[in-house]
């Protein structure tokens, strides 16, 4: 008789070969999707080389989120293509603003190499970061943002969207809304905002009680489709009615409201946001509606009750200001201070991941990278942050902009507190914004750098 004495192999030992087995196959695919892009990559990189000599132009690509894309003519990347084609350097310059309201780095990041690719740049501007405070911390601890830089994660996407416009244009309707709610976001991340929209209706089709579909196309409407504008409030009030107890909503509308001077109607809607949940973004919205109505206690009330409870460097940038405006000029000190002192933590893993990701393609692609920094703040966490990348053009936009907010006052260069101790901009905050940067790019033209590199 022959005994088999090989060893049986256990339920759990079959279960981990399984596991590596799928987990190398996994490695694999990425390698050989990474390889090809690289290739394509350099093969796209040299038809682009090629491509902008014919053109003749030099050309910015300015990546940001809202204080980069609001604006329109007005706007820092616009008043930056003037300034530049006026400066009597010889060279036609051409810039191309895409910023995104609401983003987040990691959505920036994630279309570097589609928008290198796509506008051959010479050079890249980025003044990123300021949204991503904003994210939750699950999203915020960079491991989201790692998955959405592996390459299997992409291509499911690619596959995604490209099944999905099949399906459009067969007129097939998936009976799901999560899909469309998935595929919209896709689409946003993507820049794609009218196919984004259309995805979010057909979400409310399947689903007349889809919240977030009726938010994110509210959003739309008030945002991004200024002939449909009329359409928010009907659509933000359709997402109250779902859900009477979404402060996003409430706040938004409020927004809407403050943006076309319906005072009333938005204070009613940012105090129920507030009422909802007393978050940062809903306490300084509120503060703002009375500030700029002439109440600047209630608005210093509304910041010192959300301050009881919160660690927040927006919150006291923002009560700064306000004390300055009361005249007590000791209190608006005491919250520079602290504001200075929460804010020496630096950035948050997620936008170190992203810029550093950022910084990395853009300088490995051969292009000029002009690294800006919000008004007022310092320069010194940004470059800290970019320690060990050679060649990027810092922006320090501290001193000029704490000089003119000294000589001409706050609300000539903002009109509202989005960072706390700066907001969004007005035309003359994105004049200056656009001086300066304008002032560190000739400078390097002066020195036959820029030019030299792109060519």
């Amino acid at each position: 008789m022959v005994i088999d004495k090989k060893p049986k192999t256990s339920f759990l030992q079959k279960l981990a070969l399984l596991f590596f087995g799928i987990l190398l196959s996994l490695i694999l695919v990425e390698a050989t999707l990474r390889l090809g892009g690289f290739i394509l990559l350099t093969v796209q990189g040299y038809r682009n080389a090629i491509s902008l000599k014919d053109k003749g132009n030099f050309v910015i690509l300015c990546l940001g989120e809202s204080t980069t894309a609001c604006g329109g003519k007005d706007s820092y990347p616009s008043q930056l293509e003037r300034i530049l084609n006026e400066s009597g350097s010889g060279i036609k310059f051409t810039v191309v603003n895409k910023g995104i309201w609401a983003t987040s780095s990691e959505a920036i990041a994630s279309l570097i190499s589609k928008n290198l690719d796509r506008y051959s740049p010479d050079m890249v501007v980025t003044m990123i970061g300021i949204n991503d405070r904003t994210r939750p911390e699950w999203y915020r601890n960079g491991l989201f943002n790692f998955i959405h830089y592996v390459r299997i994660f992409k291509l499911v996407e690619y596959l995604m969207l490209n099944i999905d416009n099949l399906f459009w244009r067969a007129n097939i309707v998936i009976p799901s809304d999560k899909y469309y709610m998935i595929l919209g976001r896709f689409y946003l991340r993507d820049g794609r905002f009218c196919e984004a929209s259309e995805r979010f209706k057909k979400a409310i089709e399947v689903n007349p009680a889809n919240e977030m579909a009726y938010l994110h196309l509210a959003l739309f409407y008030h945002y991004l489709d200024e002939q449909n504008r009329d359409k928010a409030e009907p659509t933000y009030r359709k997402c109250i009615e779902v859900n009477p107890r979404s402060d996003l909503c409430y706040v938004q509308l409020g927004i809407m409201y403050f943006e076309d001077s319906r005072f009333e109607l938005a204070e009613e809607c940012l105090k129920k946001s507030v009422a909802i949940k007393p978050c940062e973004f809903n306490c300084t919205r509120l503060s703002l509606l009375y500030e700029k109505t002439s109440r600047l206690n209630k608005a210093i009330d509304v910041l010192e009750l959300f301050r009881k409870n919160n660690q927040s460097f927006i919150a006291c940038g923002v009560l700064e200001i306000l004390y300055q405006k009361q005249g007590n000029l000791r209190r608006a000190q005491e919250y520079a201070n602290l504001a200075e002192q929460l804010k020496k933590s630096g950035y948050i893993a997620m936008t170190r991941f992203n810029y550093r990701k950022i910084a990395g393609e853009v300088l490995d692609a051969n292009k000029k990278l002009v690294c800006v920094q919000y008004p007022v703040r310092s320069i010194m966490p940004l470059k800290d942050m970019l320690q060990g990348y050679q060649g990027i053009i810092f922006v320090d936009n501290e001193k000029i902009f704490k000089d003119a907010l000294s000589r001409d006052g706050y609300d000539y260069y903002f009109y509202d507190h989005f960072g706390g101790d700066f907001g969004h901009a007005t035309r003359q905050g994105n004049k200056l914004l656009a001086e300066n940067i304008a002032g560190a790019i000739l400078k390097e033209i002066n020195k036959g750098k820029v030019i030299n590199a792109a060519n």
